[in-house]
């Protein structure tokens, strides 16, 4: 091949290897057109699911959801199945694994203890060693806030089979996530006072797309301003 011949393809090479690293950085960030949150089966989650799909919609994303088991759900954000977890305590920031918070809170969520109807309903149930509590499979911050009491744990598989199973007079006692605005949804189970626990919950997103965090948490906040869940504390 001719000498000219070679160096002009060397040079062609080369304009689009230079190309290629400059535009390298800018598709690396660039938006995604869609996204798959997973979330738990909850009687609250509805509006929530609502106020995320208004938000990324604010940055031309569209989000899909997917309901699944808490625990499975903390193993599929952290093997990147799917791309964020609709909503968790903001104390569970450092345990989830692929994500990172969005600094918007979604609401403040209170953990009730919750009794089947007809029997005594507070506090002091959780001392009793006779008494078993309800709880959903990979809730970490409820499982050790458990282990300070007497009462010994069932484990379940999500939010909605606790108050289900309780509300069908199947067991007595469980812990579940409460919204205080919206506590009278939850019809056929007591809900003892005070709560057990009490965090404001956040939006995690993959850590793939970390770059949209400070975006983001403004467009929930706007969304929040727009149809209001709860007012944080």
């Amino acid at each position: 091949m001719p000498a000219c011949l070679l160096s002009a393809s060397f040079f062609l090479s080369l304009r689009w290897l230079v190309l290629l690293l400059f535009f390298a950085p800018f598709s690396a960030n660039a938006t995604p057109p869609n996204l798959l949150i997973g979330h738990i089966r909850h009687p609250h989650m509805e509006p929530i699911k609502s106020l995320l799909k208004e938000a990324y919609a604010q940055l031309n994303i569209d989000v899909s959801f997917l309901e699944t088991p808490m625990e499975r759900e903390r193993l599929l954000a952290a093997n990147g199945t799917i791309d964020g977890i609709a909503v968790r305590f903001g104390a569970m920031a450092e345990e989830l694994k692929g994500v990172v918070m969005v600094d918007a809170p979604i609401m403040r969520i209170r953990v009730h203890l919750i009794c089947r109807l007809h029997i005594p309903c507070h506090a002091s149930m959780l001392n009793d060693p006779k008494n078993s509590i309800a709880v959903p499979f990979g809730a970490s911050i409820v499982t050790r806030l458990l282990s300070t009491y007497q009462a010994k744990p069932i484990f379940l598989s999500y939010n909605q089979q606790v108050i289900n199973m309780i509300k069908d007079g199947k067991i007595d006692y469980g812990f579940t996530a409460v919204d205080p605005d919206s506590s009278h949804t939850l019809v056929g189970i007591q809900i003892a006072e005070p709560p057990v626990y009490d965090d404001l919950a956040y939006h995690f997103i993959s850590e793939r797309y970390a770059w949209l965090a400070p975006s983001l948490a403004n467009a929930i906040l706007q969304a929040k301003q727009a149809t209001p869940l709860t007012s944080p504390e």
